[in-house]
């Protein structure tokens, strides 16, 4: 009975020893997903997230960076830490769009320390870190999306806004702004409901590092004893760099040429100590030494005596910032001509940035539309060209050319004087006046005599026979046909009224044309009868077919009668 009871007592004095060394471990925040042990995870937070900024009404969406936060007194190591985006159309279970953050290598981050990391070139001079992974334009999407923070593979940190379809409980409103975080309580303990819509408001006015205070503690709980008031007050005061502007920029120049030029636009002497310029594609930023401007003054540096690089041809952006960091002007251009600069003129009522090809260093801007021509030319204001200046000379001035040569008005110039001779042509040749050649002259023509039996044909120039006609007699009894040229009997005219003589004679022609009509005829007939013998010869045939069956019928007929 007495050892139960000394166990009694030794186990509740170890139970008290343990309850008391677990009231002084820090609480770990609750991982998302599923948790690999018991183990207490780091309390980082995403603290603060910017996804662009705007300056002077101009938007420049890759000014984006995420601030990280030890919530917590203890010290973390940020190996293995992890930050990736989702775009608004991703949800849980899908691969990450891009990987923001990515630490492989120890990093002891203090209790309630912060870190940064922004967009590749955007706070060079504040972020301990860029993105891995800068997207063209800006890595954060300004519709919407969700960052998440990882440590080893686990989720410790989810924060939705916009569009997104992963966040924890509620995303942020898409009205919320281009900059939010979570607030901080007086112990410097930052809040996590795991309600990214309750978490988070507004975090445009605060600075880098600075963060609200959470809901629900009153003014009097900041105030504390003067020591620590002395503690957090800043080692030296900040330089706004109120009233410096932006006032020219050269940037498609040789490199020892670029400048940046500045102007005090206030109305009293501003001290530039501090004052930073910077670019959107540099990390390195040039900051002003102990140096003054009175109202109005201008002041232009070489950025590259710091190490400051200005993009020539392409696009760039140039910053004016204070001595914290925040940005007080801002200035984009891109595709600048060769020998340019943009310069902040007053046109048409309002001051507006313009290209122009006078630089002016260190004095007020001016513009010119093209660059200055040389020596001798001037610009024409139509085709925007240099031409070479006409000079008008006067008589005594005019050019001396040599003697056989002309000045031409046009040109000015002298030019050989073309002196025209006629061609002089051999004995028995001409000049022709359209071809300027010398041709033989012909020789005269010579009528030709043709002998009396012949006469001259005009065309061949040559002597032809005269053709004679003979008409010879017709034998008696005919006679010459005029239209014909032949002879023709002599037809007797029978009504006439005189009487024909008879003579022996006569009647010896008529037989002798009658045997002459007799074997003509003859002659015509047998042509008649060779010619369509073969269809006499068928006509007859046929006449004898039908003869001999004629005479068959009648044989027939007489028989069948009895005659």
């Amino acid at each position: 009975m007495n050892k139960i009871k000394v166990f009694a007592v030794l186990f509740t004095l170890l139970a008290q020893i343990c309850g008391g060394l677990l009231a002084f471990m820090p609480v770990g925040a609750v991982s998302e997903g599923d948790l690999d042990g018991d183990l207490p995870q780091p309390n980082l937070k995403i603290a603060k997230i910017q996804i662009e900024d705007t300056v002077a009404g101009v938007i420049f969406g890759a000014d984006e960076y995420v601030e990280i936060y030890n919530s917590s007194e203890m010290e973390v190591d940020l190996k293995g830490l992890k930050v990736v985006f989702y775009s608004g159309s991703k949800v849980e279970g899908e691969d990450p769009t891009r990987t923001l953050v990515k630490i492989d290598k120890d990093w002891l981050l203090g209790g309630f320390g912060s870190v940064i990391f922004s967009y590749n070139g955007y706070l060079s001079d504040k972020s301990d870190g860029f993105f891995v992974d800068n997207y063209a334009g800006g890595s954060l999407a300004k519709g919407g999306g969700a960052v998440r923070m990882l440590q080893n593979g686990q989720a410790l940190d989810t924060v939705g806004y916009g569009s997104a379809k992963i966040f924890e409980s509620k995303k942020i409103g898409g009205s919320l702004g281009a900059v939010f975080g979570r607030c901080v309580d007086l112990d410097g303990f930052m809040t996590d409901t795991d309600n990214n819509f309750d978490d988070f408001s507004d975090a445009s006015g605060l600075s880098l590092g600075e963060y609200a205070k959470c809901e629900g503690f009153a003014e009097e709980d900041d105030v504390s004893d003067g020591d620590d008031l002395e503690e957090d007050l800043p080692d030296e005061a900040e330089n706004a760099c109120l009233g410096l502007k932006l006032n020219e920029i050269g940037a498609n120049l040789a490199t020892e040429k670029q400048f940046v030029e500045v102007k005090n636009t206030g109305t009293s002497v501003l001290d530039l100590d501090g004052c930073q310029i910077a670019t959107s594609k540099s990390k390195v930023v040039y900051a002003f030494g102990s140096i003054s401007l009175e109202a109005g003054e201008i002041l232009a540096v070489n950025p590259n005596t710091q190490g400051l690089k200005i993009i020539k041809t392409t696009t760039d952006v140039v910053y004016l910032r204070d001595s914290s960091g925040a940005i007080t002007d801002a200035v984009a251009y891109e595709n600048m001509k060769s020998g340019t600069s943009l310069a902040l003129l007053w046109v048409g009522g309002e001051w507006v940035w313009v290209q122009t090809f006078v630089l002016t260093p260190d004095e007020e801007n001016i513009f010119e539309q093209y660059a200055r021509c040389s020596v001798g030319y001037e610009r024409n204001l139509e085709t925007g060209r240099c031409v070479k200046i006409k000079v008008e000379t006067t008589v005594a001035e005019a050019k001396t050319c040599a003697e056989n040569q002309f000045l031409n008005p046009e040109t000015g110039r002298c030019k050989k004087i073309e002196v025209v001779t006629e061609k002089t042509c051999d004995e028995g040749q001409f000049l022709n006046p359209e071809t300027n050649r010398c041709k033989k002259i012909p020789a005269p023509v010579v009528e030709k005599v043709c002998a009396e039996n012949q006469f001259l044909n005009l065309e061949t120039n040559r002597c032809k026979k005269i053709a004679t006609t003979v008409t010879s007699l017709c034998a008696e009894g005919y006679e010459r046909n005029p239209e014909t040229n032949r002879c023709r009997k002599i037809r007797e005219n029978l009504g006439a009224g005189f009487t024909v003589d008879s003579d022996k004679s006569s009647d010896g022609g008529s037989l002798g044309a009658l045997i002459c009509l007799g074997l003509v005829v003859l002659v015509g007939l047998g042509y008649l009868v060779f010619s369509f013998k073969m269809e006499i010869g068928k006509f007859c045939g046929k006449i004898y077919t039908y003869m001999r069956d004629l005479v068959r019928k009648i044989r027939i007929l007489g028989a069948n009668t009895g005659a």
